[in-house]
């Protein structure tokens, strides 16, 4: 096992993948790192270009960092970082609390957005060629988590994945995966070879977990395999 010392005060936050041997690192300070994977060291450090991260995605050739914003000030822009000098060189105006994004391996992102209160969520999806929204949809309170494939934008929301098609934003399906027992969903992953969704959910008090697996068609797979507390975050070994 190798570990890989981020700059004093970086709180790790998110982080994404630009090719095979580079990846870079947003922290809770709203910095980004440049990680070399192939001697797992951190090669650079830029200044602060957002208040508090959302999410990263690398598409393009460029990095894309939601702003969530502060406690008291919430965040409204996507901020697209220079990958070689890890500065904010421009600044794409979404809604209010911009959190999770992904990316469909070619020019589209899509991003979740709580906007201006809890009872108005709302997917956007923004082309990296043109840096500007093309579409976007709202969803209601409480979008997150979010996973592309084939034409279908997943979005995990409170005790439900939604299945949304993205060539225009529209909702296919409201409850495409819905959650029998336990508290609330947490996160949700997918394996990139196949398209299964990996979704935990939360059964107890004290954040225990447990994760359940499904096809990309919505077929329960495995079920009620047991993982630690607050299980939230997804790798695959292609």
């Amino acid at each position: 096992m190798t570990t890989i010392h981020l700059a004093p005060g970086t709180f790790p936050g998110f982080i994404s993948l630009l090719g095979d041997t580079v990846a870079f690192e947003v922290g809770y300070n709203g910095t980004v790192s440049r990680i070399d994977l192939l001697h797992d060291s951190v090669t650079a450090t830029g200044p602060q270009v957002v208040a508090f991260p959302g999410g990263i995605a690398c598409v393009g050739g460029s990095v894309y960092v939601s702003d969530y914003g502060s406690y008291l000030t919430p965040g409204k822009t996507v901020v697209v970082v220079d990958p070689a000098h890890l500065t904010a060189i421009d600044t794409l105006p979404v809604g209010s609390r911009p959190g999770m994004l992904t990316s469909d391996g070619g020019s589209m992102l899509y991003l979740s957005c709580l906007e201006s209160s809890f009872e108005r969520g709302r997917i956007y999806s923004i082309s990296s060629s043109t840096r500007m929204v093309t579409d976007s949809i709202l969803v209601g309170g409480g979008p997150s988590d979010l996973r592309v494939r084939n034409g279908a934008l997943f979005v995990l929301h409170g005790g439900r994945v939604w299945k949304l098609g993205v060539h225009p934003l529209t909702i296919q399906d409201s409850s495409f995966i819905t959650m029998t027992a336990g508290i609330n969903y947490y996160s949700m992953g997918m394996d990139p070879a196949n398209g299964d969704l990996y979704v935990s959910r939360i059964i107890g008090s004290g954040g225990n977990g447990m994760l359940d697996i499904y096809s990309s068609d919505g077929r329960l797979l495995h079920a009620s395999l047991g993982v630690g507390i607050f299980p939230g975050a997804y790798a695959f070994k292609e």
